[in-house]
């Protein structure tokens, strides 16, 4: 099946490449030109209420524009009372005295799961991204231990994904469209970082740039949405939004992580586009 197949060569290309802590191959997604922006360490910062050029890369969070009107409606958690609409599971708990500020969510594991993830099927969040406007999400991030083997030190990319459960084709448990926010890594003093991601068209019956398709595959074995699933199905009926370290088409090893999360926020434009 090739499915099977692609899987296989995911699994090879991880480990090959990067000593079972990489994950690069031809499937890699680029950071999406002039929509994303990950910021130096530094606390959340507002989105700004006027217009201002692209910025991908790393930059101020002060600096971080985006060529979209405002005003905005926000949906948000900031955990101050707990998981807020967010998952709780075996590795993710609400720490009271760490955030940006306090609190905040953490997943920690020693080896026992494949990626660290962040959840939410909340019908507040999900009917924003039917709301058919102009998205920006933005999410702190706070990694203090990311390895593939204890004592190493590994970069994932942190993705952002919008799930849809509802019939997939076989053997996919799901069709989704999914964006890299930037990169986590443990450094020798952890700092929060604030990632986020512009969508500026979220009916486009075609895959931004910088967007992957789940659900199916080509010929190179390399994900892609299904047939008759567009970029703006999948968004209008997403299931479930997710912060997460894996990427379409790849299969990590067991990880050591203990990263934190704060501040996460999607916002809408209140026109229309």
């Amino acid at each position: 099946m090739k499915f099977r197949k692609m899987y296989c060569l995911s699994l090879l290309s991880v480990f090959a490449l990067s000593g079972c802590g990489g994950s690069s191959s031809p499937n890699a997604m680029s950071t999406p030109s002039a929509v994303s922006a990950e910021s130096a360490p530094a606390a959340a910062s507002a989105l700004p209420a006027t217009a201002a050029s692209g910025v991908s890369g790393n930059t101020s969070a002060n600096s971080v524009g985006f060529p979209v009107p405002a005003p905005y409606e926000s949906v948000s958690s900031t955990f101050s009372n707990g998981f807020e609409d967010w998952n709780q599971t075996a590795f993710v708990t609400w720490i009271k005295n760490e955030g940006n500020p306090a609190p905040s969510l953490n997943f920690y594991s020693l080896g026992y799961t494949f990626d660290p993830f962040f959840t939410t099927n909340a019908d507040k969040w999900l009917k924003v991204l039917k709301s058919n406007r102009q998205l920006i999400f933005s999410v702190d991030v706070l990694t203090k231990q990311l390895s593939f083997l204890p004592g190493n030190r590994d970069v994932l990319p942190l993705i952002l994904e919008f799930r849809d459960y509802k019939n997939p084709p076989v053997p996919y448990p799901y069709v989704s469209v999914q964006t890299q926010l930037g990169t986590v890594q443990e450094d020798d003093v952890p700092a929060w970082k604030t990632m986020r991601i512009f969508i500026n068209d979220t009916q486009s019956k075609t895959l931004p740039k910088g967007w992957v398709g789940y659900g199916a595959e080509d010929k190179q074995y390399r994900p892609i949405l299904p047939r008759g699933r567009t970029f703006a199905n999948v968004i209008a009926n997403a299931d479930e939004i997710v912060v997460t370290t894996q990427k379409a088409g790849f299969y990590h090893g067991l990880l050591y992580a203990d990263i934190n999360i704060d501040n996460i926020k999607l916002d809408k434009a209140v026109t229309t586009q």
